[in-house]
């Protein structure tokens, strides 16, 4: 367990590194077709592993409410939107603490290896969609599911879902 002072330590990083992606972004010059950028940000690392760049608000913030979980983070996840007004815009979410797993390493082996079973049964996008979303609802349920690994087994290099 970190110690409180350490987390704001971190939480502090975390924004300076955030605010300097930004000035970077905001300094640098301008092209129309990016005026908006949203950052991803799983369990505190910085930089963000996730940039994108929108050229209205309109699918900028569109994009930004499409995050209403904390996905694959094993904590926590923040979501980042730069405007050009300098305003920044952020969403965290936190994984709840929870109780016994629903499901235990056996059940996500089994069900890889039964997605890559029915893999060429159908198209790959029906399939990309099948494995992200079961990879999803395990990671929700258990904080040591191993995304990538499930992705592996699966034979699924798709990965949807940030």
């Amino acid at each position: 367990m970190r110690s409180e002072e350490e987390g704001r330590a971190m939480e502090k990083a975390y924004r300076e590194s955030l605010l300097e992606s930004f000035d970077t972004y905001m300094s640098a010059p301008k092209c129309e077709d990016y005026e908006f950028m949203l950052t991803i940000s799983r369990d505190g690392e910085t930089p963000a592993t996730s940039i994108y760049r929108f050229g209205s608000a309109f699918e900028a913030f569109e994009a930004f409410n499409r995050y209403d979980n904390f996905g694959f983070a094993k904590n926590y996840l923040t979501v980042s939107l730069y405007e050009p007004n300098k305003n920044i815009t952020t969403r965290v979410f936190k994984r709840a603490v929870a109780g016994e797993c629903s499901y235990v390493r056996k059940n996500y082996i089994r069900s890889a290896k039964m997605l890559a079973s029915l893999k060429n049964s159908m198209n790959k996008e029906t399939y990309s969609t099948i494995v992200n979303k079961l990879a999803l609802i395990f990671s929700q349920d258990n904080i040591r599911f191993d995304a990538q690994r499930f992705f592996d087994d699966a034979e699924c290099a798709d990965r949807i879902i940030e």
